[in-house]
Formats: C-alpha cells, structure tokens, sequence
C-alpha cells in the first residue's frame, strides 16, 4: 500500500503519521506542501523521514514525532533545511541515529551543500561512514546514545 497522505494508517503492526509540513519557510507558497512521516514498527522502533522539510518544526509537530530513534533529514539546503537548521531539529527530536540526505555529492549538481557542512556540527567521533543496507536490531539501537550515519554511496 502506497502512502503518500497525512493521517494515520497501521498495517501488519506497524504505524505510520503523516504530518503535513512545508517545503519553504513561508507555509509552502513558494514549493508547496511536505509530509513528514512517522514509522513505528512493532519492536518499538520509531522511524522519521523528513522528506524536503523547508522549515524548523513547531513544538506541536515535534510532540507528535517524538521519540525518534531514527531520523532521515535534509541537509542540503536551498531546496531545503539549511545545515545549522537541520543541527537545530536534531537537537529537537534527539535521535539516537542520525542518517543525512539530499546533500551534493559527486553524481550530481544541483546547487545544495555538501553533507561535511553538516557534519562539522557535531564531534568526529559520532559520526560513523557506515554500508549500505544496515541492518539493526533494538538492543544494538539502544546502545547508541547518538551518531550520525553517513551512507556511503
């Protein structure tokens, strides 16, 4: 089943928020609506995928993502959240992982920063390079205070 709607769905034990947010800093008149969306699986692992998040999140907003024990957020910039903002909404959802996207990297060239100038927000030693598919259970996950991921492409 394809979602792609705010709301709540659930299926096979697993739920999923929808949150409607913005893709600008001006409530989406100049690129439109973004869904933020929750994923909770069944062995309590929370999921939040940012998607071309625009902004910094409401109080409310931030109650309905939290806890977050996995967050996928932009931080790029220009089409997005800037670095120092992307810093801001980790400090306020306080994820255990981390994982940063739509950056530049060398397959493209679109006019967005590089994931480094994200990076250089947190100490090198919590930010990890780490294969793609990862694979995690729920007692690895809770002995992760905080990191941040970088999947190599």
């Amino acid at each position: 089943k394809l979602i792609k709607d705010p709301g709540n769905f659930e299926e096979f034990g697993t739920r999923i928020t929808g949150v409607v947010t913005y893709h600008d800093k001006s409530h989406g008149s100049e690129r439109g609506k973004n869904i933020v969306f929750k994923i909770e699986f069944p062995n309590e692992m929370n999921v939040v995928h940012l998607g071309d998040l625009g902004h910094i999140l409401d109080e409310k907003t931030v109650k309905i993502l939290r806890p977050v024990n996995i967050l996928l957020i932009p931080v790029g910039g220009y089409f997005t959240i800037e670095p120092d903002e992307a810093k801001r909404i980790c400090e306020q959802l306080k994820p255990n992982v981390i994982i940063p996207m739509h950056y530049r990297t060398k397959y493209m060239n679109f006019p967005i920063k590089s994931v480094e100038s994200f990076l250089r927000h947190f100490p090198s030693n919590k930010v990890k390079n780490v294969d793609n598919p990862v694979k995690l259970s729920r007692e690895e996950l809770e002995k992760i205070d905080f990191e941040v991921w970088v999947m190599r492409i």
